[in-house]
């Protein structure tokens, strides 16, 4: 999650007036879970999939895969085990993929499936190849739109609707009437109208366009019998939107957000909560507890995990490998939340391991990983996600007034501009040129945060660490929280500062382990705890964090000059803070210390804070904003000020938001940015220093998977993870600056070069 939240000096607190604006517009519900409708940038993966001690996914049509080796299962030719994600040659085209235990298949954009590592039983649907250590075609497909894989079978949707299987076959997971393996192609008989297929372990099924699931080979969980060896339909549901199938149990999400699981419910697999029936009891179809906005439904050996409409996940079942994500070893009955996941726009689920694309382009794995299946670089079960790193350089940027920051792949981060503050967290005040590393020993970040001179970095631990703004006190505005539990306030001070040198490097947050999301202003920041609660801190090297009281459920937090918001996980959001310039779109200016609610915004997807205004990203795409507009950085055509959410006007696919000082901008799910508001020093990057009153694109960028806004520039991550900035460079000394001033995008030099 990118966070630019870069402020400059408070003006004076006066109510200004603030033209109401309407109230957002409804959301439709969210009713399948196609990852093409979702916030999925190009660039960042499009889709994921984990097998039994592997992963892969597909970047800008080509396949990435990591962990065991040992049968060819990573396609790359060799039978080496990787710790981090390798290209799989020859295949440029991929819309998705699809793992086994021990082999893989792409689709590709042609229709065509292409298989590979080991073929035992026709699993690569080649006869007579029982090893292939890189793709290789499977004959008779040509028109598939979707795939799925099992231990050892794989299965096609055509785009008439057909099903055609090949591989393992012992219980009749091929629908062919048989139980012998078929290295070629089968048709599943009965069959004209599918739209998804899900392989397991024993049964397959696969959805039809009606919404109704049918499934063959062992009829577990109180399926029909004496209805012969082809599909039979799953009592009581006709309305399914995705499909999993397990080692002995299944699951489909509903349209309306309930799953329904059926099978063998020993170790809570089906999540239904309650005591554990007796052992060998098949269990026919019932609702999973607890969840009722599911999008996608995902199976494991013996654990089952939903992604809610919101982006949260909550898993289920077996959990002796830490595959439940929710940082412990415990079996559950009932859906419990992973931690600090509630952005996923994608899961897969492996035999004991499971992966998220995260809506900023973020892979992130946990579970198993006795052979760096998560692929992490290191091996050793995950009891929460980690991010699965080298699939770039550069994973995300953010801004501040006259710095940037960069997280690497590697879970490192480097920074570049001016240093005045130490806002590099080099140990020095230097100005760079170059991006520097942090001097601090971070090897594991996962998200950057970046104020106007100061910066945080949280952990996979759930650590904060924060260094820069390393003046206790500055002769101008200040901000600084009331009383523990209160808001924030404008202060003025007119006293020299002295530097605080616990600043000049990067210094853990006291009492702060558990974060899941940051956010930096200028002169506090903010975190939410997985508990849900919010925390706030000055930049004080000593400054303890402060609970923010009445705030509960919260995912993420955005902080401006003098004013907060809180993102729920429900979708709504409330704020709190200085109310100048209608900054807590209540429709007044009147202070709130306590967080108040943003009446008639909901189902909020991301949360962005500026220095005087706030925007909202929803699950449709679309973008709200409040608060000043003397520059037009709300993007609705004017600069009025609004104190109530307007929309955006041409913007409704943004997949990502930065709030920069007086511009804005975001990642169109084209993978297009566009950007609006203040624009003297080049920062929208159209080529001009004219400012925008609606979105502009930028020019050149078709790929980006993060954006990070600043004083008078702005910065992106490219698919391939460079980074390009355009407007003023932020550091004016030594001569060589990162980037020449420019109004539009130029890659940015010596990236984690001193």
């Amino acid at each position: 999650m990118v966070r630019a939240s870069s402020v400059v000096l408070a003006l004076a607190a006066t109510a200004l007036g603030c033209e109401p604006a309407p109230r957002p517009r409804e959301v439709p519900p969210v009713t399948g879970a196609d990852p093409a409708t979702g916030p999925l940038p190009p660039g960042a993966p499009v889709a994921l999939a984990a097998g039994l001690t592997h992963s892969c996914a597909v970047v800008a049509g080509r396949v990435y895969c990591w962990g065991a080796n040992t049968h060819g299962e990573l396609g790359d030719g060799t039978t080496d085990d990787r710790a981090a994600p390798t290209e799989v040659p020859g295949l440029d085209d991929v819309v998705s993929v699809a793992l086994g235990s021990y082999h893989g298949c792409a689709l590709r954009r042609g229709g065509e499936v292409a298989c590979w590592g080991r073929g035992t039983g026709g699993a690569l649907g080649r006869p007579g190849v029982d090893v292939a250590r890189t793709p290789g075609p499977v004959p008779g497909v040509a028109d598939a739109v979707a795939i799925s894989s099992s231990e050892g079978h794989t299965c096609a949707v055509t785009q008439t609707g057909r099903v055609l299987c090949w591989g393992g076959n012992f219980r009749g997971q091929l629908g062919d009437g048989a139980t012998e393996p078929r290295a070629d192609v089968v048709t599943v008989a009965g069959l004209e109208d599918a739209v998804e297929v899900a392989a397991g372990h024993t049964q397959t099924c696969a959805r039809r366009a009606s919404g109704a699931v049918v499934c063959w080979g062992e009829r577990f969980g109180g399926l029909p019998e004496g209805a012969g060896p082809g599909p039979v339909a799953v009592p009581g549901l006709s309305d399914a939107v995705s499909l999993a199938v397990g080692r002995r149990h299944a699951c489909a999400a509903r349209a309306g957000g309930r799953i329904l699981c059926w099978g063998d419910d020993d170790d809570g697999v089906l999540g239904r909560g309650g005591a554990r029936p007796p052992r060998g009891e098949v269990t026919p179809p019932g609702p999973v507890v607890g969840v009722e906005d599911a999008v996608q439904v995902i199976a494991g050996s013996d654990y089952g995990c939903a992604r809610r409409r919101s982006g949260a996940v909550a898993c289920w079942g077996q959990n002796r490998d830490g595959q439940l994500g929710d940082r412990t070893e415990e079996a559950r009955r009932a859906p419990v939340p992973v931690s600090g996941l509630f952005d996923a726009a994608l899961l897969a689920g492996g035999t004991a391991h499971a992966c998220a694309l995260r809506a900023s382009g973020q892979v992130v794995c946990w579970g198993y990983d006795e052979q760096a299946q998560l692929g992490r670089g290191r091996v050793g079960a995950a009891l929460a996600p980690e991010e699965a790193g080298g699939l770039g350089a550069a994973a995300e940027v953010a801004a501040g007034a006259r710095h940037a920051c960069a997280r690497l792949r590697d879970g490192t981060v480097s920074c570049w501009g001016a240093n005045d503050s130490a806002e590099l967290g080099d140990g020095t005040r230097v100005p760079r040129a170059s991006p520097v590393p942090l001097g601090a020993p971070l090897h594991d970040v996962v998200e950057i945060a970046v104020g106007r001179t100061q910066s945080c970095a949280r952990t996979a631990r759930g650590e904060v660490w924060c260094w820069g703004d390393d003046r206790k006190s500055r002769s101008h505005l200040e901000y600084h929280p009331g009383p523990p539990g209160s808001g924030i306030f404008e202060v003025a001070v007119e006293v020299a500062g002295e530097p605080d040198p616990g600043r000049s490097r990067p210094m853990p947050v006291p009492g702060l382990a558990d974060a899941v999301d940051v956010a930096a202003g200028e002169g506090r920041s903010c975190a939410v705890r997985a508990t849900g609660r919010v925390v706030c801190w000055t930049t004080e090297s000593s400054a303890v964090p402060a609970e923010i009281a009445g705030l509960e459920g919260v995912v993420e937090v955005a902080v401006g000059a003098a004013h907060a918001c809180a993102r729920r996980q429900d979708g709504r959001v409330a704020c709190w803070g200085s109310n100048a310039w209608c900054r807590l779109g209540d429709g007044t200016t009147a202070e709130h210390a306590q967080p108040l609610e943003v009446a008639g915004l909901e189902a909020v997807a991301q949360l962005v804070a500026g220095r005087l205004h706030t925007c909202a990203r929803r699950q449709d795409g679309g973008v709200l904003c409040w608060g000043t507009n003397h520059s037009g950085q709300l993007g609705d055509g004017t600069t009025s000020d609004r104190y109530r959410p307007v929309a955006v006007k041409g913007l409704a696919d943004a997949a990502l938001l930065p709030a920069g000082e007086e511009h804005t901008c975001a990642v169109r799910r084209s993978g297009a940015v566009a950007c609006w508001g203040q624009n003297f020093g080049g920062e929208l990057g159209d080529g001009t220093t004219s400012g925008r009153l609606e979105p502009v694109a930028v020019a050149s960028i078709t790929d980006a998977v993060s954006v990070a806004a600043g004083t008078r520039f702005s910065c992106a991550v490219r698919g391939e993870g460079g980074i390009v900035c355009w407007g003023e460079a932020p550091a004016r000394a030594p001569a060589a600056r990162t980037w020449p001033h420019s109004t539009v995008p130029v890659a940015v030099v010596g990236l984690g070069a001193e």
